[in-house]
């Protein structure tokens, strides 16, 4: 394997990391909180892509100059044109996952029956429990939590 294809190669496996820690903000983050979220992915993306340039630049030279061996003869072997155009795609995947996040967290509004804050119905279970501790409430008995029994 050349030097060329294995530099090729962990690019390809740097960008992958990435792709995967982006996919996997989208799928965790919850729906209430995905526009604030996607608002900071979208900045940082739209920061790296407008100074992917000097942000290649910054650490071509940093990783020329340091101390070890190893990364002083990678960023000397990818050169600097190459570590711009690496935070022009990670600038870009940035951008594309809180675009992604902003479409998780817009509003479609109430489609059918009544609709908590959240926009999500509670399922059966848990609005039986929920009637259950009202009704306890007024009637001024406490319930069990586990068992749901009226003591």
């Amino acid at each position: 394997m050349n030097s060329t294809r294995l530099l090729y190669f962990v690019f390809a496996a740097i960008g992958s990391l990435v792709l995967a820690f982006s996919a996997g903000v989208v799928i965790i983050t919850p729906r209430e909180v995905a526009r604030s979220v996607a608002v900071a992915f979208l900045m940082i993306g739209v920061l790296n892509v407008l100074g992917h340039r000097r942000f290649g630049s910054q650490i071509f030279r940093w990783g020329t100059r340091g101390p070890f061996r190893a990364d002083s003869v990678f960023w000397q072997r990818i050169g600097e044109l190459q570590a711009q155009r690496f935070y022009l795609g990670v600038g870009l995947v940035m951008f594309a996952t809180g675009l992604l996040l902003l479409l998780k967290g817009r509003n479609n509004g109430p489609q059918t029956g009544r609709w908590t804050t959240t926009g999500l119905m509670p399922s059966s279970g848990h609005r039986r429990w929920i009637q259950r501790q009202t009704l306890g409430q007024i009637v001024g008995r406490r319930s069990d939590s586990r068992t749901g029994a009226v003591a």
